[in-house]
This record gives structure tokens, sequence and C-alpha cells, in this order.
């Protein structure tokens, strides 16, 4: 009798086992599953941000050509256009990052930078661990009660 019931207690707790098991997997999908959301948000989010930059910093450029230029012409002045220049490249590295796959030329680079140089990322004294973590606490925790 006893024997048997030790079976079913065993045969109850692998049960339990495999479900806490597979909730488990199931919760960590579904975390990895939102964060991946969150950040395709923050993405757009930047993306938005820089088209509507561009708009500000083309129309900016737009009116520095304009009263630049005119001031230029009616003054013979040429060298009054020299601003324009720099103006030119603000504006289209602006565009390019906006409309025109700059983010996509980032994600390649990062993408080579992790399969063929991941020794630019290492962290300076490696990775921490609990026990670092939970000496650096306490160090906090004494320094504030001085």
């Amino acid at each position: 009798m006893g024997s048997f019931m030790s079976s079913a207690l065993e045969d109850n707790m692998r049960k339990q086992q495999e479900f806490m098991l597979a909730n488990q997997l199931l919760m960590l999908e579904r975390n990895i599953n939102m964060q991946n959301a969150m950040r395709e948000r923050m993405m757009a989010t930047q993306v938005a941000r820089a088209r509507d930059l561009v708009h500000w910093t083309g129309s900016f450029y737009g009116l520095c050509v304009l009263g630049l230029g005119t001031a230029a012409v009616k003054g013979h002045k040429p060298h009054l256009l020299a601003p324009l220049i720099p103006l030119g490249f603000v504006v289209g590295y602006q565009w390019d990052m906006a409309y025109n796959g700059k983010l996509k030329r980032v994600t390649r680079e990062a993408e080579n930078i992790l399969e063929s140089e991941m020794d630019l990322l290492s962290i300076a004294n490696g990775m921490p661990d609990l026990a670092e973590i939970e000496r650096r606490r306490k160090m906090a925790e004494k320094d504030s009660t001085k």
C-alpha cells in the first residue's frame, strides 16, 4: 500500500514539474514576444521622429536657400552661399535616415559586428555576478548610513 501511495505521489510530482516547466516556457516565450513588440514600437517611433526632423530641417534649408540665394544674387556676394554646403549634408543625412534605408545599413553593420567582431562588445572586468552586486549594494547601504 505504501509503495502505491509513493508511486502515485511521485507520478503526481513529475506531472506537476512538467506542468511548471511548460508554464515557464510559455511565460518566457510571451515575454520575448512582448519585448520584441516594444522594440518594434520604439524603432517605429524613432523613424517617425527622424521623418519629422527631415521636414523641419528641410524647411529650414529651403528658407536658407531662398534667403541666402537672393542675398548672394542681389549683393553680388557668392560667399553667402557657403553655409548651404554643410546644411545640405545635414538635410541629406536626415533624409537618408528617415527615407532612404540608412537604418537597414546600420542594422546590417550591427549584424556584422555581432558575427565577426564580438571582442568590441566585451564588458570591462567581465559580466558582474551576484556576489559583486551584493557587495556593492552592501557598500552603498553602509555609505548611506554614515
